[in-house]
């Protein structure tokens, strides 16, 4: 039976009008969404990602931004613009290395291979001859301000310890708050201005050890390579704002990539790995892991006291001297082989990567003599030692918590109750 709508009573009228407004307003709204996200992917392949949306910048100078600047820092510090024009002299020599690659491969037949290489030179020919447009989007005033807000001389723009966006502080706030961690003389050693600045001498000193060491068989040939550092730089240190937390203390990071003594401790890490291995027992690799050993934990209101503990300043405050000793005592006198060179020649190795390193901050040289620095290679291994080593001392003095992990310094514990915790944290 068909029902004819000019037949239909109003309230069904009124439904059927309802009906199809309310899917014509869906289908608008999941067209809109779909092709806006489309074309916020375009806008990002071509002219770089702006996930970061104004919400992420945190401006905590006395600077007051406009919208232009904020339109600017949107962008994120990633932001890069697309080249005006192609460089075929990188566009070739990418090619050869990738036509390289393929000697490892055995072809098909020697005409597979002529035709797969004539397709990668044609390739490159296109590429290079194409156009590239330019940042049309990018109107001159905005250069102008992106120009202006890098040069300015009383602020200091960084992305955050934690997470994305961009974090803007006075210059005058950002040299204060690093004068109280580098002014703690117990652990960092003020040299002087950049006159003071041995990066070449420390790079022989190290060449001349390097070659002592292999000619006395202590390390091979290859390692010998590998850690003579040629051509160093100066080691920079800088902070992060943690915007997490109260008044936005800053994190220091040292950036030791391509000094004299970058790829020595990249080496020493892999010597610390077993010891490392040793002493992470109670410690999870990534919250997925973290996971999965929380799945099997019981809870019972009654009887379970939850508690997260965080160190305070862990890297800085890493005794160096003692960590030595701990890692010492498990390769030279542990269960597994030593290392081929004598345990001085090792403490002598350790103490080049870290109380060795001069940086630079705004100018002046220092000298971190005790602790570690976040940026080393070394940094996340020996913390990870350190707090192993005295998480196995308390265990065997105190019964553990029924549930215990850590993850670098922050720790995740189960007590019986809020005594239990207190009577753990103070031992």
């Amino acid at each position: 039976m068909v029902c004819r709508l000019e037949t239909s009573k109003f309230f069904d009228k009124l439904r059927f009008s309802r009906f199809f407004s309310n899917g014509y307003i869906y289908t608008i709204n999941r067209f809109t969404l779909k092709y806006n996200t489309f074309l916020e992917r375009l806008v990002s392949n071509k002219f770089g990602s702006t996930a970061v949306s104004s919400n992420h910048i945190f401006n905590l100078s006395s600077l007051v931004l406009l919208d232009l600047d904020r339109f600017v820092l949107s962008g994120g510090l990633g932001f890069c613009i697309p080249p005006t024009s192609v460089d075929k002299i990188k566009v070739f020599s990418e090619i050869e290395v990738l036509l390289a690659q393929l000697k490892s491969h055995s072809p098909t037949s020697d005409d597979d291979l002529s035709n797969y290489k004539n397709l990668l030179i044609d390739l490159a020919n296109r590429f290079c001859n194409s156009t590239i447009e330019s940042a049309s989007t990018w109107q001159k005033n905005n250069f102008l301000v992106a120009k202006a807000l890098k040069s300015h001389p009383d602020i200091y723009i960084s992305r955050p310890d934690k997470g994305s966006g961009v974090v803007i502080l006075d210059r005058t706030d950002y040299l204060s708050k690093f004068a109280t961690i580098l002014d703690n003389t117990s652990k960092f050693i003020k040299l002087g201005d950049l006159s003071f600045d041995d990066t070449l001498k420390m790079e022989v000193k190290l060449q001349k050890y390097f070659l002592h060491l292999k000619k006395r068989n202590f390390i091979s040939n290859e390692v010998y390579r590998k850690i003579r550092q040629v051509g160093s730089q100066r080691p920079r240190m800088y902070g992060l704002s943690k915007i997490h937390k109260v008044d936005a203390p800053l994190r220091p990071i040292l950036s030791m990539v391509g000094s004299a003594q970058h790829e020595l401790a990249k080496w020493l890490v892999e010597i610390l790995q077993a010891v490392s291995k040793h002493y992470s027992s109670h410690c999870v690799l990534d919250s997925f892991e973290f996971s999965f050993r929380i799945r099997d934990l019981e809870l019972n209101s009654s009887n379970n006291y939850l508690v997260s503990f965080d160190i305070c300043s862990l890297f800085t405050n890493v005794p160096l001297d003692e960590t030595i000793d701990i890692c010492c005592d498990y390769l030279y006198r542990g269960p597994k082989s030593c290392p081929p060179f004598p345990e001085p020649v090792f403490v002598e190795l350790m103490e080049l990567a870290t109380k060795a390193v001069s940086f630079s901050f705004d100018n002046l040289i220092y000298r971190q003599v005790d602790g570690i620095s976040m940026g080393s290679p070394l940094g996340l291994i020996l913390a990870n030692i350190f707090v192993g080593f005295w998480e196995d001392r308390l265990f065997t003095k105190i019964s553990p918590p029924s549930f215990y992990t850590r993850y670098v310094d922050d720790t995740f514990a189960c007590f019986s109750s809020h005594d239990d915790s207190v009577i753990f944290l103070m031992s």
